[in-house]
């Protein structure tokens, strides 16, 4: 992923990295979390990230309609 800084002038803090030491608690990367931003920066039309991955569906990115299998596996992780 590639993340445009530029293009983010609002909630900047929000994309920040997180520190490796967060993955074996958080688990793989997941671009269909329900907790995910859309692609479009905050408040403008412009791309806030760019996905390498090809296999990634786009228009799936930022989807607020169910938990994925990782939201709830975080969850639970999270709050036992």
């Amino acid at each position: 992923m590639i993340f445009f800084f530029l293009n983010v002038l609002e909630w900047r803090s929000q994309y920040e990295k997180v520190n490796g030491d967060d993955s074996p608690i958080l688990g793989p990367y997941d671009y269909y979390s329900l907790m995910h931003y859309e692609i479009r920066a905050p408040g403008t039309d412009l791309p806030a990230f760019e996905v390498l991955r090809k296999s990634i569906n786009h228009s799936r990115i930022g989807q607020r309609v169910a938990q994925t299998h990782n939201d709830k596996h975080k969850i639970k992780r999270l709050y036992r």
